[in-house]
């Protein structure tokens, strides 16, 4: 009967490792330094784009232009509990804060795949 719990651990380990193969790595974190230094127009490539920031949420085209679009949101929440005492009998209150950044990466690339331009637009709410 001994074998019963050391299949069952044995499945659980092969199963989570299973799962853990499947996940999608995060996106990679796009910042207005390393979008300076991992782009330069005239020279960085779509495969120098693709290998630093991962695949584009949009793509699009406008004439012999090539759009791409990557957007991270980011949102945080903190919460806060205190103690007010009101005539003797006590009342805990919670308090929460959140905010949230969107971050908007356009580039633009030419015929040669080469980036022409690109934008970095950021916005906190």
């Amino acid at each position: 009967m001994r074998t019963k719990p050391v299949l069952f651990v044995a499945a659980a380990a092969c199963l989570s490792l299973g799962l853990g193969g499947c996940m999608t790595p995060p996106h990679p974190q796009i910042t207005a330094g390393s979008v300076k230094q991992k782009i330069q127009k005239g020279f960085t490539t779509e495969a120098d784009v693709l290998e630093a920031f991962g695949p584009p949420d949009q793509v699009t085209h406008r004439d012999d232009v090539q759009i791409w679009t990557y957007e991270r949101i980011v949102q945080e929440r903190e919460f806060s509990g205190g103690y007010v005492n009101v005539l003797a009998a006590g009342s805990r209150t919670t308090r929460e804060r959140s905010a949230s950044t969107s971050t908007m990466l356009i580039i633009y690339f030419d015929d040669d795949d080469t980036v022409m331009d690109y934008r970095l637009h950021k916005a906190s709410y």
